[in-house]
């Protein structure tokens, strides 16, 4: 019941097809993927970009007070709920955390552009609270230049139709993203560095030395300012 993430209605199971089913509310206007479509970057404003991120922070940082992990945050995966309030949906692929390790069946995985390193196997690094502040990373840079992160690189070395190996290769050559604010004149230094630290490939230099990854998300959004 928290207002920037998706709420499911009811649950159950077919009796005759055996399917499990949730039922949730249809968001509108819909998606941040459907909603601006080709105005990604240059068609979004700075204050409602950050507005944007801010709420997703907020949401993730609920979750992971339950020891939630969500592991997919993409523009799809972000809903307009009016046009100033956003909820996260699609939980399909969160972890479960207890420990500091996961106890979810459920195998790491991501969907290209904006998985983390340690959800593609790049790196040794278990999936966590981290990841998430990946995806964070990934969707400010595409909701600030209307790209993903890496797809400018991964077009000019191999095609546009690059499959998640590829990314993988790409994470474990060290090769980075082009910084949000060299790409877009709109989106201050201070912003871009921080975003390219939200993207860095190995998580604990996503947040300041020595800080608790619980304490991540947080520090997130009072970076964001």
């Amino acid at each position: 019941h928290h207002p920037h993430i998706g709420q499911i209605l009811a649950s159950g199971q077919d009796r005759r097809s055996q399917a499990v089913y949730l039922i949730s509310p249809l968001y509108q206007p819909g998606s941040l993927n459907l909603h601006l479509q080709q105005r990604a970057g240059a068609g979004v404003s700075l204050k409602w970009g950050l507005q944007v991120l801010d709420q997703v922070l907020a949401g993730l940082q609920t979750a992971a007070l339950s020891n939630i992990i969500h592991l997919d945050i993409k523009p799809q995966n972000i809903v307009l709920d009016g046009l100033t309030n956003i909820r996260i949906i699609d939980w399909g692929m969160s972890q479960l955390h207890q420990a500091g390790k996961s106890v979810s069946t459920v195998s790491p995985g991501g969907t290209k552009w904006f998985a983390s390193p340690e959800q593609l196997g790049a790196t040794d690094a278990a999936p966590s609270t981290l990841s998430d502040l990946y995806g964070v990373g990934a969707l400010a840079y595409w909701l600030l230049t209307g790209l993903a992160p890496l797809r400018r690189e991964l077009e000019t070395a191999v095609s546009a139709d690059a499959d998640l190996l590829q990314v993988r290769h790409l994470m474990q050559a060290g090769t980075r993203p082009e910084r949000a604010d060299h790409l877009t004149p709109d989106v201050p230094e201070r912003l871009g560095r921080l975003i390219d630290q939200w993207l860095s490939y190995t998580p604990t230099d996503r947040i300041p030395h020595g800080m608790d990854p619980t304490a991540a998300l947080g520090w997130a959004r009072t970076a964001l300012g």
